[in-house]
């Protein structure tokens, strides 16, 4: 069901004339700025609909909104009535999914759907996209009142199913009922209705309560105090912030676990015992997976880590959620980008023999693996070294080997030897793609490498790579080089400065730029899960419908299925800054 919504622009390309042909060759080639000024020159001769729509695909890759906006206003204008119009239709949804306007996207795909051949391609894309929408980034609320009057016919069944799945939030046994008759009414839906059907109710154990017990599990003392320090703050300031705004008076009950596992048990077991609704925390991994684990046992206790990075850690019971990004989920998206949006199946990995290179390492294979793609060879280096020869010597002469149909060296006679050398010395590889997991400063060293070696692939990576410092020292070199990473402070700046100076007002101390916000936002969706109703069980549904919350961290959009924070973008490096792609 989990797809990629900004998928293949180039799909919607009609056959054209030979300078819709080079320009397409140039967004294709990502020379955006060369396709728009093509296009651009094309157009001062002729009205044409099919330039003007590939301008509009040319400005939207650079990200450069006004003009695409101004543009696409034109075109509705003056060429409403041409075929190009649903092509542009499916840009327009495009650009404002990026820019988080989720509800104008699906109007726009909604207006695309209305245009195109049921039976095509572009439909299948189309439908991607809206179940993207429908899933992750629409509110549930949101998704339930579209109308079926306006809805093009293509999208029925899409829409439909997912209306039926985010009833569940508010009414099991009536979503019970609506997928029952989405399945009479589409026999053949390939939809997985056991979502909902043949599941029992959210059991009942407990009587709905006027206000949920909410805790808070941290370090007070010990060598985590300070981090500690700052989720207690978060909490408190989100508390006030809800107080403001709702009148609401929410209680917390903090306990200390001194920074240690044996401690950590304890006082869990004094919120089991005290049948605790709800639990922030605990912040460390090691002490949140003994906490779920205590947790399996009791699926009417609700836990919340807004901190943890242990995969499989939520996935340990429905009652146990991660808000943190995961290397898990970080290294997964890139894998999956690149073997769905860039049809690479074939990968070398280099990677950085640290903790975090090997834990994405095994992850990107894992997932590639399982999406049917392979990985060809493997290589460490050490994070401090400066010389990186035999790692890609080894690749190529891992190359070198297969162009004689051959494993291991020692089965080389003297004239193939010779060959290998000479290949590794003197050839040109070309692969899919290079995953690269490691510093930004050793990214950098790595990329004039890759070059230098006569290496042509995608070099891909994951979010250690976000960083200025990667274009400001690897300039040409790491161009078009492409990353996935979560949705970061920085892309809300004002926000975060405003909350930063209330807190170094409040408390004296700038915010921890992970725990802070993070805990925060935990605060504020257990809030919203209780003024949908009074039971745990409804916290519980609103957490795992999280789609596109805006919180103080960034993007939150919760994967029912694991429990985990899944809002993961991907950024292409470009001339000057980082453009997202996806």
């Amino acid at each position: 069901m989990k797809s990629v919504l900004f998928v293949c622009l180039i799909v919607f390309s009609l056959i054209a004339d030979d300078m819709a042909a080079t320009i397409r060759q140039h967004l294709s080639d990502g020379s955006y700025a060369t396709a728009q000024e093509t296009a651009e020159t094309a157009l001062e001769d002729a009205a044409d609909p099919q330039i003007h729509a590939l301008l509009l695909e040319s400005l939207l890759q650079q990200e450069q909104y006004a003009a695409f906006d101004s543009l696409t206003k034109r075109f509705e204008a003056e060429h409403s009535d041409t075929p190009e119009m649903a092509r542009v239709a499916y840009l327009k949804g495009i650009g404002a999914a990026k820019r988080t306007l989720f509800t104008d996207a699906f109007e726009a795909f909604n207006d695309a759907a209305k245009r195109v051949d049921p039976e095509t391609r572009r439909m299948e894309i189309l439908i991607t996209n809206v179940e993207r929408l429908l899933e992750q980034y629409l509110h549930p609320e949101e998704v339930r009142a579209i109308s079926h009057d306006d809805l093009a016919p293509a999208l029925t069944e899409t829409v439909t199913f997912y209306q039926a799945i985010h009833t569940k939030s508010v009414d099991h046994a009536k979503a019970q009922d609506a997928l029952r008759e989405f399945m009479r009414r589409y026999e053949e839906s390939a939809y997985d209705t056991s979502l909902v059907i043949g599941t029992e109710a959210p059991p009942a154990d407990r009587a709905p309560r006027s206000t949920l017990s909410l805790a808070l599990l941290i370090p007070r003392t010990g060598s985590d105090s300070i981090l500690g320090r700052h989720a207690e703050q978060a909490v408190e300031l989100a508390l006030h912030s809800i107080t403001e705004e709702t009148g609401s008076d929410i209680s917390v009950t903090i306990l200390d676990n001194a920074s240690n596992s044996v401690t950590t048990a304890r006082k869990m077991r004094r919120l089991i015992e005290d049948d605790t609704d709800v639990i922030i925390g605990p912040l460390m991994s090691d002490r949140a997976t003994l906490a779920a684990a205590m947790l399996m046992d009791h699926p009417d206790i609700l836990l919340i880590s807004p901190t943890a990075t242990d995969g499989g850690l939520a996935e340990l019971g429905e009652n146990i959620f991660q808000l943190n990004i995961t290397p898990q989920v970080i290294a997964e998206r890139i894998a999956r980008y690149s073997v769905e949006q860039l049809s690479i199946y074939d990968f070398v990995v280099l990677s950085e023999l640290t903790s975090y290179g090997n834990i994405v390492t095994e992850y990107f294979i894992d997932e590639v693996e399982r999406m049917g793609g392979s990985i060809l060879h493997t290589e460490h280096f050490s994070p401090s070294a400066s010389d990186h020869r035999e790692q890609f010597h080894e690749i190529k002469r891992f190359f070198a080997l297969q162009e004689l149909g051959k494993d291991k060296e020692d089965e080389l006679t003297s004239r193939e030897r010779t060959f290998v050398e000479e290949f590794v010395e003197d050839s040109t590889v070309n692969f899919g793609g290079l995953f690269m997991p490691s510093s930004v400063s050793n990214a950098v060293k790595l990329a004039a490498q890759v070059p230098f070696y006569k290496i042509q692939t995608q070099v891909l990576g994951t979010n250690s790579w976000d960083s200025n410092n990667l274009i400001l020292d690897g300039g040409d070199y790491v161009r078009d080089m492409i990353f996935s990473t979560d949705y970061s402070l920085t892309e809300e700046r004002d926000r975060w400065d405003r909350f930063t100076a209330s807190y170094e007002e409040q408390f004296g101390e700038s915010p921890q730029r992970l725990v802070v916000p993070l805990t925060y936002d935990a605060v504020h969706l257990i809030f919203e899960g209780m003024q949908r109703g009074r039971n745990v069980e409804d916290v519980q549904s609103h957490l795992a419908y999280t789609r596109g919350y805006n919180g103080l961290s960034g993007i939150i959009s919760v994967d029912p299925e694991s429990g985990r924070n899944t809002a993961v973008m991907i950024k292409r490096v470009g001339n000057r800054e980082f453009i997202r792609i996806d």
